[in-house]
């Protein structure tokens, strides 16, 4: 049996960037002696830096079973990842007239698969070494390779994401942006023209947004070019700013967003918004969402973040919808629930709130590995496949409702005021369980009559009847939580 996985790509350029500078206007028409001399100029550094993937596509391989013709039996044969040839493969070319430094790192957000990074750590040197007008140079590369450890216990998955894989990029020698030519780019935004930096610490761009914050209205975008630089606009409005918000950019808001009165769609491409500590209101009238859905798989990516305190998407029902593609919420607050119809949503940090759900999978599936999920009725909703992992805190009424598949690892923190931290209609695989002394609960909907499995035990775990207990919410029958002779845990009709 193959299950097929994929690794998210991020490239990740620590920015070496140089300022343009404006000629001064002339105070009078007075006639000059003009003067000149000869100098030689190495004509500064010019960046170019090519990133090649695989596909990140592995295979998790087990065994149907090995013929034992002494024992006359099938055994069990060792579970291995494979991967086509280069498919794990990374490879940077550095093209430039100045040696950069790379790193290549993994975050993989299932509980019990490591990954591992072969060379993925190095310095590529100037492509201009030894370089005359006469002779040329040579692109320096160097190659890192990911490989998999670890269980999948997912037998469904189909080129499910498990984890992203990022390239950073650095000029260690280059000097950081001055203040004055930080309030030179400053100037130039407000103007209305469009600058391209060089050499943008992540100090010097947040000081870019602070300055612009105090005097500006819409949002600021920007794009990080594989040349090792970052190129700014500065948008008087948010609508304008939409526009302009295309594959590889970052819109930062400047200003609250009352009532914006179309959808935000995403679709085929891979942007961020930074929220930068604002609002971003959305129609409550008309029911408007963030949208987020692809024609080509792979093609579309949203990161939500808040560099600011506080940052927030309002919305009347629906503040995330997830038809295709991958969203991710790395920080700020969606005050509405997020639904999921197809793609995948993935939760590192940040708050979901909402009144009736916070989350509703019907059809993606959902990685949850941080933040805060707080809502009136329901946790998280799942009619198809959702993953807890890492350190969660859920709280609703129910915390999570399984109809489909769930996977629950990491130490998730379910709120003392949860009626339920479980109600199920399909068993949920459990890789951890609460701590000795602790209890998690377990209440069966009130449309079902019969027995039901609640939890399977995840590969090497053992549960603990004693750290369950059963609730009833809805007083229609009663039943007793039992455990089986496969280690199961049931609730058995009373």
């Amino acid at each position: 049996m193959k299950k097929l996985i994929s690794l998210i790509l991020s490239l990740v350029l620590v920015l070496s960037m140089s300022i343009t500078a404006f000629a001064a206007e002339a105070a009078d028409n007075n006639t000059a002696v003009v003067k000149g001399s000869y100098t030689a100029s190495d004509g500064g550094i010019v960046y170019s830096v090519d990133v090649a993937w695989g596909s990140m596509e592995f295979d998790y391989e087990v065994p149907a079973g090995v013929w034992n013709e002494q024992t006359h039996s099938y055994e069990s044969g060792a579970a291995k990842w494979t991967y086509a040839t280069g498919a794990n493969a990374v490879k940077v070319t550095n093209s430039s007239n100045a040696a950069v430094t790379v790193n290549v790192t993994t975050n993989i957000l299932l509980s019990g698969i490591t990954a591992s990074v072969e060379g993925g750590s190095f310095t590529l040197g100037s492509a201009a070494e030894n370089a005359t007008t006469e002779i040329e140079g040579q692109a320096t590369d160097s190659t890192a390779y990911i490989t998999l450890s670890g269980t999948l216990t997912d037998k469904t998955a189909s080129k499910m994401v498990i984890g992203t894989v990022t390239v950073s990029i650095k000029d260690e020698t280059a000097a950081a942006l001055t203040e004055e030519e930080i309030n030179t780019a400053v100037a130039a935004l407000k103007n209305g023209e469009t600058v391209t930096l060089s050499n943008v610490s992540a100090e010097n761009h947040a000081a870019i947004v602070a300055a612009l914050d105090e005097s500006s209205n819409g949002a600021l975008i920007s794009r990080s070019g594989a040349g090792l630089s970052t190129t700014y606009m500065l948008k008087e409005t948010f609508a304008a700013a939409l526009s302009e918000w295309s594959d590889g950019t970052t819109l930062t808001l400047l200003d609250n967003v009352t009532e914006h009165q179309n959808n935000i769609e995403v679709t085929d491409k891979k942007v961020t918004l930074d929220l930068n500590g604002k609002t971003l209101g959305l129609s409550s009238s008309s029911n408007k969402s963030i949208i987020v859905n692809e024609s080509v798989a792979g093609s579309t990516h949203l990161t939500i973040r808040d560099s600011g305190t506080g940052g927030t998407v309002t919305a009347y029902l629906i503040s995330l919808d997830i038809e295709g593609g991958t969203a991710t919420l790395e920080s700020g607050t969606l005050n509405s629930m997020v639904r999921c119809f197809g793609g995948t949503f993935i939760m590192t940090g940040g708050t979901v709130n909402n009144s009736t759900n916070g989350i509703e999978n019907y059809g993606g599936t959902v990685w949850i590995s941080g933040g805060e999920i707080s809502a009136t009725l329901t946790g998280i909703w799942n009619e198809a496949t959702t993953h807890i992992s890492g350190n969660p805190s859920i709280a609703g009424k129910v915390a999570l409702r399984n109809y489909g598949t769930m996977f629950v690892s990491g130490n998730p923190t379910f709120a003392e005021g949860n009626k339920a931290d479980f109600e199920v209609y399909a068993p949920v695989t459990l890789n951890t369980q609460p701590a000795e002394g602790e209890k998690w609960s377990v209440s069966v909907p009130s449309d079902v009559a019969e027995d039901i499995i609640f939890a399977v035990p995840g590969e090497g775990v053992t549960l603990d009847i004693d750290r369950f207990e059963y609730v009833n919410l809805y007083f229609y029958y009663s039943y007793k939580l039992i455990k089986n002779d496969d280690g199961s845990l049931a609730l058995v009709k009373q």
